[in-house]
Formats: structure tokens, C-alpha cells, sequence
């Protein structure tokens, strides 16, 4: 099956009817004189795109301000640490 849509040929236009942009393919089928059109509107075409490249901005958010606040406390702890240990955050 993939074998065969390789060979297909297609496009994007704005659709001169309703003003939708649509992304198509066609193919032309050699054992009939059968041509195969497809139209799908670019909006619902990706929408699926668009959510999970969403999903995945919200995740590396989350993760970078973990991340963040995971060095805030390391730094923190160790200028404790430092300050115990005498270091050189002591005050004269």
C-alpha cells in the first residue's frame, strides 16, 4: 500500500470557492482510466500537529523550571554548607 503512494503527486492551494488553504494529492491509476483526487483542509490536516507540538512546549516548560528550581535549592544548600564548614562566605 505505501508503495503506491509514493507515486502520487500533490500540492497546497487556497481554494478560490470558500478561501481555504487545502493540501492535495493526486495519482493517476495505470490499470484503470481511473484518476484519484484527495483534498484535505490544511487546518484539520494538522491539527493534530499543532496540538502535540503544544503539548510538548508545555513539557519543556515544566521540565525547565524544574530544572531551575532544582539548581535554586542545590545553590542555596551549598552556600549553607559553606557557611558551616567555614568557607569563604564567612564574615570577618
Amino acid at each position: 500500500m505505501y508503495r503506491q503512494t509514493v507515486d502520487a503527486q500533490g500540492s497546497t492551494f487556497n481554494d478560490s470557492m470558500d478561501g481555504v488553504r487545502r493540501l492535495v494529492t493526486y495519482r493517476h491509476l495505470e490499470q484503470y482510466p481511473v484518476a484519484v483526487l484527495l483534498g484535505l483542509s490544511a487546518t484539520n490536516a494538522l491539527t493534530g500537529l499543532k496540538s502535540t507540538t503544544k503539548l510538548y512546549a508545555l513539557m519543556a516548560t515544566v521540565i525547565s523550571l524544574l530544572l531551575l528550581g532544582a539548581t535554586g535549592a542545590i545553590t542555596v544548600m551549598m552556600r549553607e554548607l559553606m557557611l558551616l564548614d567555614g568557607g569563604p562566605y564567612e564574615e570577618p
